[in-house]
C-alpha cells in the first residue's frame, strides 16, 4: 500500500490536498490515479486510509476515511542518536537506517574531528534534505512516527543534557570500554525509557572530548573488536 506524509498541522478527516512533494511523487513517479486507496500518516503515531479523489499535473486530493484512523503507542524505549557528522553520503545513510530502526531522534554533533561545516543557510537546507530522508524511511518501513532531526550542535553543548536521559552510552575506542552487551544487560529489570547513543566521527571522539563525555555521564562502551566505519557503528 502507497504511504503518504501529511504534515500533522494539515490532518483532517476528510477531503485534503497532499503536500506537494508527495502529490509529485503519487502523480508522476508512482502513476496513482483517481480511485487508488493510500495511507496517510502523520509522523507523529497517526494513520488513517484514503482514497485518491483527484491526481494531475502534480496535486493529489484524497479523502481520509476517519474510521480508520489509529494511533500508534509511543514507544517503550525513547532512543536517541547523537551522531558526529561523517561525510554527507553517509550521514544520509545513517539518517535512513536509524529512522527505519525506530531510532526518536537524531541529533548531529560537531566534534573536533568533524571535517563537516556550514553557513546558517547551508546547514537550514541540510537539515531540510535529511528530515526527508527521515520522511522516506518511515514511509518505506511502515512507522509512522518520524525521527526528529535536531539541529547541529557542538558535543560541548549538548553534554550538559546528557543526565537527562535514564542510560547515556558513547562508544569509545579506548581500552577499558565495556561491551555494548554488558552495559545493556545491568538495565534488565528496570529497562530505561530514554536512552543517547553518542557516536565518534572518523577517527572517534579525541580523548578530552571522551573524557568530557565520561564525566557528563555517559558511559563508554565497546561495539566489539574492530574498529568500525561511524556509520557501522551507528
Amino acid at each position: 500500500m502507497i504511504r503518504c506524509y501529511v504534515e500533522p498541522e494539515q490532518w483532517r478527516c476528510g477531503e485534503i490536498e497532499l503536500p506537494d512533494g508527495e502529490a509529485g511523487h503519487l502523480a508522476r513517479v508512482l502513476r496513482a490515479r483517481a480511485g487508488d486507496e493510500v495511507i496517510v500518516f502523520d509522523g507523529r503515531g497517526a494513520s488513517a486510509a484514503a482514497r485518491i479523489l483527484s491526481a494531475g499535473r502534480g496535486r493529489v486530493v484524497v479523502s481520509i476515511d476517519p474510521a480508520s484512523r489509529r494511533e500508534d503507542p509511543p514507544p517503550a524505549v525513547a532512543v536517541t542518536l547523537m551522531q558526529a557528522v561523517p561525510k554527507p553520503q553517509s550521514f544520509e545513510w545513517i539518517l535512513q537506517k536509524a529512522g527505519e530502526l525506530g531510532a526518536c531522534a537524531i541529533v548531529p554533533v560537531l566534534s573536533e574531528r568533524v571535517v563537516w561545516r556550514a553557513g546558517r543557510a547551508d546547514a537550514d537546507a541540510r537539515r531540510e534534505r535529511w528530515r526527508a530522508i527521515a520522511i522516506g524511511a518511515a514511509k518505506q518501513c511502515g512507522d509512522n512516527r518520524i525521527p526528529e532531526i535536531a539541529p547541529a550542535a557542538r558535543l560541548s553543548d549538548l553534554l550538559p543534557i546528557l543526565r537527562q536521559y535514564e542510560l547515556c552510552l558513547v562508544g569509545a575506542l579506548r581500552p577499558g570500554a565495556r561491551p555494548m552487551r554488558e552495559a545493556l544487560a545491568e538495565t534488565r529489570g528496570a529497562a530505561p525509557k530514554s536512552v543517547a547513543l553518542l557516536v565518534g566521527p572518523e577517527g572517534d571522539f579525541t580523548p578530552r572530548e571522551l573524557d568530557a563525555a565520561v564525566a557528563a555521564g555517559a558511559r563508554p562502551v565497546s561495539f566489539g573488536p574492530r574498529v568500525l566505519r561511524s556509520e557501522t557503528a551507528a
